[in-house]
This record gives structure tokens, sequence and C-alpha cells, in this order.
């Protein structure tokens, strides 16, 4: 009995422990012996109060199930009998529990019982081999064997879920397949035991830096594939950010890696593949990132590449618009034009608005130019630009009485404004320029106002000490909550231009302004309507209390001399003069 590879005791009527083997000491005792009570010993094992009720609860619950068929069968006899439920015993059925062993250890044990005349003898399976086994059955199925990374077989099965999701959601997913350049040669030269070596090498660097969400597989050989899911709804937007992806991946690749007490460097060919935006297959997906891989090495190796030749050639588009604008920047091809703010029948400022002349493309849009520089991080330095630019001009018209009174409007990005020195880097270019901070106007987005509302109160108000004036643009696009937009130290509320295009049409649009401006009233805010195209707008908004705007009817963004010219003699449209055309303003 003492030696079975089976855990065994005996519980007495009274609860007492009287009986053990070495087994069961492994398994669930101490050293010496185990405590004689079997309450105490339970406790020991399940410590958590709740857990421990419902262990003993179900396993007590399983024992007075087998006394009372004990009781209830008396008039059995033979051995045999005893053994399934007889008058010499009756079996409990197998519970699996995890038991605390006098190592210290927990494991999976099964534990089963007999009931007998004078106790219970209990019977303990040690499970942890059993478990151990399985889940190397199914590492070797999932994992790959030399470098312990998912293998082909489960990327195939993850993809597959990718690829289902991302239709579903209408997202765009990717993968990254990296191929070791010349690694056939690499095994020539130094064998294929430092080959081995160079993949474990690589393996432990990609798991160490591997982002969250993403999978990375061992596809066999000396090719490595990254899975990467919810890169976003705009195709370019996605393969921006997988490319991106990739050269991390080159860079953290291409660094030295000691193998063998040896630096070895290497560089590696990726081939990029989106997915999302139409059904396809796991084949089909890496079959186009493997070709875009090939592609990349008759390309001359240590690149990459993306299948989709229009997508490569949109993000060398992007990346050369990127270099462009970063150098244009240098050169001084940026410059404000100011498009007039009216009330009343008078010019009262102007916002300043971002143009960028290129040398061989001339004037290039701000919707292509902005996204790309708030994307890459360069809208920092453009804005600080802007604010510069703003201020020089601020002072300038400070110097002339028929221009001192205008305000100026300027655009704060996101981004900017959540900088530790926004604050300073305003006051520095006023002070620089001997501007007068009550002719600045800052305008903000709601989205920006979200993220940090006390941070955002505190910029505010520190700027709002010096004279500089607030105005939140494009009111009522976001998720504006009253109980923030009262705290904060506004000046003015803006009327999108998406509620103004149809406020003449659109009864919806209609009652959205006048709760604007209503709102506005109420808050002790100034109002002003963007995107004024035509008269009967303008008498609309005139109608409703909103006597400020700005828009096309009266001009569109212009150099500042056209600017000063209007202020100078310009002819308000509303203020008893037709309407400018819109279309000769554009």
């Amino acid at each position: 009995m003492q030696r079975l590879p089976v855990g065994l005791v005996m519980e007495d009527h009274q609860g007492r422990f009287v009986y053990w083997n070495e087994e069961f000491l492994r398994l669930a005792g101490q050293s010496g012996s185990p405590e004689h009570c079997a309450a105490q010993w339970w406790r020991r094992m399940y410590p958590d109060m709740a857990e421990h009720e419902r262990v003993v609860q179900r396993w007590q619950s399983a024992q007075s199930k087998a006394r009372a068929v004990l009781k209830s069968e008396k008039s059995l006899s033979s051995p045999v009998d005893a053994q399934l439920g007889g008058p010499g015993g009756y079996t409990i059925e197998v519970q699996e529990m995890q038991l605390l062993g006098m190592d210290g250890l927990r494991r999976p044990v099964l534990v089963s019982g007999v009931m007998q005349e004078d106790g219970c003898l209990m019977v303990l399976q040690d499970q942890s081999l059993r478990q151990a086994a399985e889940q190397e059955v199914k590492r070797l199925a999932f994992y790959d064997a030399l470098t312990d990374l998912p293998n082909r077989r489960l990327m195939a099965d993850r993809l597959q879920q990718a690829l289902e999701t991302c239709l579903r959601r209408q997202h765009f997913g990717g993968v990254v397949l990296l191929d070791i350049d010349n690694f056939k040669a690499f095994n020539e030269d130094f064998g294929l035991e430092l080959g081995d070596l160079l993949l474990v090498g690589m393996s432990q660097r990609i798991k160490a830096q591997l982002p969250a969400g993403a999978t990375m597989a061992r596809q066999g050989g000396d090719d490595f594939v990254l899975l990467l899911e919810d890169l976003g709804e705009d195709p370019v937007a996605a393969a921006t950010r997988l490319e991106h992806e990739a050269n991390v991946w080159m860079k953290l690749l291409s660094e030295p890696m000691e193998i063998a007490g040896a630096l070895r460097q290497i560089t590696v060919s990726v081939g990029l593949s989106l997915f999302g935006g139409q059904p396809m297959k796991v084949e089909e997906v890496l079959r186009r990132a493997e070709m875009a891989m090939y592609q990349a090495k008759s390309q001359g190796r240590n690149t990459h590449c993306f299948f989709d030749p229009q997508l490569q050639s949109a993000l060398q588009e992007r990346r050369t618009l990127e270099q462009d604008m970063r150098a244009g920047l240098k050169a001084g091809q940026f410059e404000l034009f100011y498009q007039p703010q009216v009330e009343m029948g008078r010019v009262i400022g102007a916002e300043a608005l971002l143009r960028w002349k290129h040398p061989v493309r001339s004037y290039v849009p701000p919707a292509q130019f902005i996204p790309l520089a708030e994307e890459t991080g360069f809208i920092l330095q453009l804005g600080e630009w802007v604010l510069e630019a703003a201020c020089r001009q601020l002072a300038r018209w400070a110097q002339h009485p028929r221009y001192a009174q205008l305000v100026l409007s300027v655009n704060v990005s996101p981004g900017q404004f959540l900088q530790p020195n926004f604050v300073d880097q305003v006051l520095r270019a006023l002070a620089e320029h001997g501007a007068d901070a009550s002719r600045l106007k800052l305008e903000l987005t709601e989205g920006m106002l979200v993220t940090d509302v006390d941070s955002t109160i505190a910029k505010m108000a520190r700027l709002k000490s010096y004279g500089i004036g607030f105005s939140l643009d494009d009111f009522g696009t976001g998720y504006s909550s009253l109980a923030y937009l009262k705290r904060l130290p506004l000046d003015q509320l803006k009327i999108d231009r998406s509620f103004v295009r149809d406020v003449l049409t659109d009864p919806n649009d209609a009652a959205i302004a006048r709760t604007i401006v209503a709102l506005a009233k109420s808050l002790g805010l100034h109002v002003i309507a963007e995107g004024v195209e035509t008269l009967a707008q303008c008498r609309f908004l005139e109608g409703i209390r909103c006597h400020a705007w700005q828009g096309y009817l009266m001009s569109p963004a212009v150099p500042p001399q056209e600017l000063e010219r209007l202020v100078t003699h310009g002819v308000v449209p509303g203020a008893g003069a037709p309407a400018l055309s819109p279309s000769s303003m554009r």
C-alpha cells in the first residue's frame, strides 16, 4: 500500500485521518505526517473561504450519497459487490481538484473514494504528467519546435479569424512577411547549427518587441509572418501603419546579433499585404505577401514592397509629399491667407488659414497636407510657424489705425495644444513680435477639450489672463457636454459650415443653428457662422440673431494685402449691397 502509485488516506467517522501512504503525502500532505483532522487538511488545501466551502460541500455531498447507498444495500455481501457498492463499501465519483503537496506546488489531482463501514478511503491520482503531455501535444501542433513561435497552422487559424472580423467591421488588417536575406549562404558558410541559432535569436528578439494584439509566427524555413488587425477604415492610412511596422522590424532585426560568441548582422526583405476591403482567403493573403517579398528581393533586398502596385504608388506619393512639406517649411513656401469675418456690415477680423505654394504643384489643397502633417507629427512645427506668422501680422496691423482693431483667429491642432509648452509658445510669439494679445483668438475643436478637461481649462485660463480669446470651432459636430462647456473660459461658439449649407432647406439644420445661437446667448458667448455663401443664408442668420459670419459670400481666404483692401474698400453683402459671387472668389 505504501508503494502504490496512487495516494491513499483513510478518514474515520470522527473526521480523523487514521492511515495514509507516501504518495498521499507527496500530493497533498506535508513532511512527516498530515494533519490528523480532515477539516484542518481541507482548510490547508483551500485557504480561500469561498473556494473552500464550495469544494468541501461538493465532496461531502458525494460522501452522503455513498453513505446512503451503503446503508440501503446491507443485503449485498460478495467481495465484488463491496467494490461496486455493497455492504462492504460504495464508490464516490471522481472529482478533479487542485491540491497542495508537501513541496508547496499545486497539482491537478483526481480524487475518488470508497465509503466503508469504518470510514471513507480517499484515492488520489496525479494528473500533472497527463496534462503536461496534453499541453506538449498542443504545443507541437500549433508552435514551432525550434523557435517556440506560433507555426503556420496557428497563424492560418488566427488570420482566418482576422479576415472575418475585419470584413464584418469594415476595417483593414495586414500581414508582414519577413525573409532573411542570403540565409542559404549563411548556412553554407557557418553550418546549419549556427543557422538554427540565428533563427532562435531572431525569435527571441521578436517576442521581446511584439506589439500588443499582434501575432508573429514562423511560417517555415527563414520566413516569419506578422499579423496586425484593426489598422483603420482608410486603406492608405492602414498601409502607412503597416509600412511603419515593417520599418520598425527591419531596423530591429538588422541590429547585430550575438551567435556562438560572435556578432552577426543580417537584413530582411519584407512583403506587405492588406486585407479587409473584400472577401479573401488565408492562402491569398499570404500568397500576396510572398509575391511582394520576392519583389523586394528583386529590388536588391533589405527593403519592403506592397503587393498592390497602386497602393505602393500611393504610399510613395505620401512619402514624397511629407518630404516636400518639411523642405517647404524651411524654404519659405508656406504663407497665411486670411478670410474676413463680418459683423453688422463691417469686417471685424479674419481667420488665418495656412496655404502651401509648392514650386511644382502650385497651391496644394489643405485637405491633402494638413491631415498628413497631423499623422506624422509635423503639425507641431507648422503650428508654431503659424503662431509666429499670425503674431507678426497682428503687429503690422497695429501700426495702421484702420487695421489695428482687427481680431485674428488662429486654428490650433490637438497635438499642438496638448504640448506641455504650448502656453509658453504662444506668449513667446506675442512678446517676440510685440503683438497685442487681445487681438489674438485661438480656435479649438471639441475633440481636444475632452481629453483632459482640467488641464485644458488651466491652459486656457492662463492664456486668457493675458487677454487672448477662445473660439470653439465646428460646434455641434462632436460630442459637446454642457457640463464642461460651461466651465471653459470661451468667448465664442462657431456654427459649422455643415449646418449653414442646408439651413434653408433642412429643418433639422435650421433648428440646430437656432439652438446654438440660443445656447451661446444664454452662456454669454459671441456666436459666428462659417461657410456663408448666399445672401439668403446671411438673412436667415440675421433672423435668428447671429450677426457675425464668414464665407465666400464675402470672400475666400486671401493674402494680407487683399484683406486690407476689403477692409478699406470692400462692400459687405447684407449691408445694402449685392452679394459677391462665390464662384468668382474660389
